[in-house]
């Protein structure tokens, strides 16, 4: 049986101080929810990401820096508050509607599984 993800299985950063907040409404079922509990641990370089939940909380860092880019506090009511990371020597991107739509597929790509 596979462990799920962990902080100290990646180098990680924490979120700067410099940070903004948005509220991602969506709807993510059990089965995708337990995918995401599992977490993503990059195998190659081309794996951009390293994310793992503790508690209802996800992380999710740029593997190749341990720059933490989301988290997201899912909410049972589906209006999940999202910290974006707002350091231009870590973050470039400056657009909340931007960052809700790259999440969006983020989340459907750590989410996925043959029998969603």
């Amino acid at each position: 049986m596979q462990n799920n993800a962990v902080k100290s299985d990646w180098k990680t950063l924490e979120m700067p101080e410099q940070n903004e907040t948005f509220i991602l409404d969506r709807e993510l079922s059990d089965r995708q929810m337990q995918e995401l509990r599992k977490g993503f641990i990059p195998a190659e370089m081309e794996d951009k990401w390293f994310c793992y939940m503790s508690g209802n909380t996800l992380f999710a860092h740029r593997s190749w820096t341990g720059f933490c880019i989301y988290i997201v506090e899912f909410s049972p009511d589906n209006h999940h508050k999202v910290t974006v990371n707002r350091d231009p020597e870590q973050y470039l991107e400056k657009n909340i509607d931007k960052d809700r739509e790259m999440l969006g597929r983020l989340l459907d790509w750590w989410s996925y599984t043959l029998y969603a």
